[in-house]
This record gives C-alpha cells, sequence and structure tokens, in this order.
C-alpha cells in the first residue's frame, strides 16, 4: 500500500509540474506572438512617410501665407477661390494636426509597448509573475497592441486623406493665384 501511495503522489506531483510547465510554455508562445505582431506593426509604422508628409505641409503653409499675403489687400474674391482656398487650407490644417499631435503619441505607444510586451516575457521565463496574473496582464497587452494597430491605421489613412485633398486643390489654386497676379 505503501509504493501505491508514494507512486500515486509522484505521479500527482509530475503531472502538477508537467501542467504548470506547459502552461507557462502556452504562456510564452503567446508573448512571443505579441512581440511578432508588434515588430510587424513597427514596420508598417516606418514606412509611412512622414518625412514627405512633413514637406508636403510646409509647401502647403508656403502656399497659405502667399496666398494671404496676395488676398489680403483684395475687396472682393471670387466663391470658386473661397471654396478652392478653405478645401486648401483644411486640407493643410488637418494634415498639421494629425502629424503634431499623432505623431509622437503612437511613436511613444509604440515604445513602450514593446518594452512591455519584453518585460512580459522575461517575467514569464524568470516565475516574476504569479501565474494567476499572467493572463491578465497579457490580455492588456493584446488589447494594447490592438488599440495602437487602430491608431497607425487611421494616422495613416488620414495622412493620405489629406494628401488626396491637397493634389486635389492645388493645381485649380496655382491656376486660380495665376488669374490674381
Amino acid at each position: 500500500m505503501k509504493v501505491v501511495s508514494s507512486l500515486f503522489v509522484l505521479f500527482v506531483t509530475a503531472s502538477v509540474f508537467t501542467s504548470c510547465n506547459s502552461v507557462k510554455l502556452e504562456n510564452k508562445r503567446t508573448v512571443k506572438r505579441l512581440n511578432h505582431s508588434m515588430d510587424s506593426l513597427q514596420k508598417e509604422f516606418k514606412k509611412i512617410d512622414v518625412i514627405g508628409y512633413g514637406s508636403l505641409l510646409t509647401e502647403m503653409n508656403q502656399t497659405i501665407s502667399q496666398t494671404k499675403e496676395l488676398t489680403d489687400s483684395m475687396a472682393t474674391l471670387s466663391n470658386e477661390f473661397i471654396q478652392v482656398y478653405g478645401s486648401y487650407s483644411s486640407a493643410a490644417k488637418i494634415l498639421s494636426r494629425t502629424i503634431n499631435k499623432r505623431l509622437n503619441r503612437i511613436e511613444s505607444g509604440l515604445e513602450l509597448s514593446k518594452k512591455q510586451i519584453e518585460y512580459l516575457f522575461y517575467d514569464i521565463k524568470h516565475d516574476n509573475i504569479p501565474n494567476d496574473s499572467i493572463l491578465i496582464f497579457i490580455e492588456d497587452e493584446k488589447r494594447e497592441l490592438l488599440k495602437l494597430k487602430h491608431e497607425v491605421l487611421t494616422f495613416n489613412k488620414s495622412l493620405k486623406a489629406q494628401k488626396e485633398a491637397f493634389d486635389a486643390t492645388k493645381a485649380e489654386l496655382d491656376q486660380l493665384l495665376k488669374e490674381i497676379n
């Protein structure tokens, strides 16, 4: 009977140890997948031509300044000019806000989330987090990653939309400005 009891205790201990190791291994795999997803998101973000959009904004602001100087002395402007200029200057304002307000927030969010995922992996590997808390941290990082994906996607869409507005109004605005000169 003692042998059976000893074997039972050994079996239960081995089962618990194996179960804990498989949970730990699965948690590490999940965090590795999160890390891979974060790497992919950072690569997508780096593909956005922020410098090009910054140059576009500079060009737009110069055109707006020149247009303002030219039109300030005029008593009346055509409705067509006002409409085209309004669309053009709105695109510049939105582009400016998008770059100035969202760029740094996204960059710092990506950097912070990347570090958090790396720390989480380290902590799981070294048993620094209680097992009952690991899934909470993993879910937090998943939510943050989804939020950052959405931010990067909307940032990119907004930049493209303002570039399209620029492209749609630039030639027409230039023509109207030539007519004023």
